[in-house]
């Protein structure tokens, strides 16, 4: 696994809380969808802000590094996953569940 999203609704307090209590530290910031600031911690976690209703601590995606991103793909479609309009690499499963699939 490369990391996991969870949806917060306050991003400040979950950098503090990871920093103070795991000992993780900032290692990338970008833009969430909403337009909002995204952090990404050491450990694989990634903080998305949500402004949505939402039970705080929801996972936002899964996203798992492989080899061969295409091959990965390609097996995927033949489970009837969905392609989701964040990119060719992301996937929903029948479950709902999001998976971004990203090179090794």
């Amino acid at each position: 696994m490369d990391h996991v999203a969870i949806n917060v609704n306050d991003l400040e307090w979950n950098i503090k809380f990871f920093e103070d209590v795991f000992g993780m530290t900032v290692t990338k910031e970008g833009t969430a969808d909403n337009g909002k600031r995204q952090v990404w911690l050491s450990g694989g976690i990634q903080l998305v802000p949500y402004d949505g209703e939402l039970v705080q601590g929801t996972m936002n995606h899964l996203g798992i590094a492989v080899d061969d991103v295409d091959a990965v793909l390609a097996k995927a479609d033949k489970y009837n996953v969905t392609h989701h309009e964040k990119g060719w690499n992301w996937i929903v499963i029948p479950t709902g569940l999001l998976i971004e699939v990203l090179g090794a």
